[in-house]
């Protein structure tokens, strides 16, 4: 992994960038959820809600580990 404190010169790709940001979507939705909120997602094209279990449950698989510089 690059050392973007001592060398933030180095550009961030994308991939790095795209993990970071779906990290980010995951823990606000897990964490909306916790605190007892509905959530909605998009499933076969149509808007739908879930209750916070629901979330709770489909985001308690693991997440594959993605590719790190």
């Amino acid at each position: 992994m690059i050392d973007r404190i001592k060398n933030p010169s180095v550009p961030i790709s994308s991939q790095a960038l795209e993990a970071a940001a779906q990290f980010a979507a995951r823990e606000a939705v897990l964490e909306h959820a916790r605190l007892g909120f509905p959530v909605c997602s998009l499933e076969n094209g149509q808007v739908r809600w879930f209750t916070p279990e629901e979330t709770l449950a489909r985001h308690s698989q693991p997440q594959p580990k993605s590719h790190q510089e």
